[in-house]
């Protein structure tokens, strides 16, 4: 018989369980606490051990089998390929309303993708397809338009019509006297030639006529190719699942940027910056 130390009741050994830290609980508990962490905090990436101060990672299997309830399974797989998808530079959610698919690319590039559902968009930035205007400059101008719709608001709520139905309001622009041109060094414009192309179009070529080669993958596929990439990385690496995700989430799913980190003479602070325990290395108090 044990004791568990978060109901404190006697259990039998085979009702207890834990990892390779050390720290033992009732299966009732580990349960509960899995279950609270992700339905009550959010968690999705990871899971420590209910250990007090322990950083010791639950691994995924181990969370999905003490996940009795199924769609807080779903829920838990759904934030761990949300955030494979996000930290991915090769990956991007079509940002078509409620669309699950993923689209995937060899390199990232502000080039034109068209999801399965038709969509069209551009991978660099997820907005509507936008050529020739660069992405930079698109950020730009929408928040221009933001500002101009702020401004537009202020205007209704400081300004009142006169009299002859002229408008009446504080001038926030200053004008030269002798050209009439505003001073506003911020303005934001999108200039075209004649031909409707972007500025040094005729220096530009049709990247569209490009090879761009990419797939277009569901949520199963999604989940499919991280596993593929944490089993690539984990037949050199040889750690635990879960370790082994963390770390290349950490460098953004680059492996071999993480290949050169991990075989390092400095594979501690590769941990620690990650904020995972060394595998294996056990607690001196436990």
């Amino acid at each position: 018989m044990e004791e568990c130390p978060i109901c404190c009741l006697n259990m039998p050994s085979k009702m207890m369980s834990g990892l390779w830290c050390g720290h033992r609980f009732c299966t009732s508990c580990w349960s509960e606490y899995i279950s609270t962490k992700v339905v009550d905090e959010g968690t999705g990436q990871s899971i420590t051990c209910a250990g007090f101060d322990c950083s010791v990672v639950v691994e995924d299997s181990i969370v999905m089998s003490l996940l009795k309830d199924h769609k807080v399974r779903l829920a838990y797989q759904h934030r761990i390929s949300q955030s494979f998808v996000e930290c991915n530079r090769q990956l991007r959610w079509c940002p078509y309303p409620d669309c699950k698919y993923v689209v995937k690319v060899q390199y990232p590039d502000a080039r034109r993708v068209v999801c399965k559902c038709q969509n069209v968009f551009c991978f660099s930035c997820g907005a509507s397809w936008h050529d020739p205007v660069k992405c930079s400059l698109l950020k730009k101008w929408i928040k221009k338009c933001d500002d101009d719709s702020e401004t537009s608001n202020w205007i209704s709520a400081n300004t009142k019509v006169g009299l002859c139905g002229r408008f009446t309001m504080e001038q926030d622009r200053h004008y030269d006297s002798d050209s009439g041109n505003s001073s506003d060094d911020d303005d934001v414009g999108l200039e075209f030639d004649s031909e409707g192309e972007g500025i040094g179009a005729a220096n530009r070529y049709n990247r569209d006529n490009e090879e761009f080669p990419y797939d277009v993958l569901s949520t199963e596929e999604v989940s499919q190719h991280m596993l593929e990439c944490i089993t690539d990385f984990n037949s050199v690496a040889n750690i635990p699942h879960t370790t082994a995700r963390l770390l290349l989430n950490h460098f953004r799913w680059d492996k071999e940027k993480l290949m050169e980190r991990f075989y390092d003479s400095n594979q501690e602070k590769l941990f620690e910056e990650a904020h995972v325990a060394i595998p294996c290395k056990k607690k001196e108090d436990t």
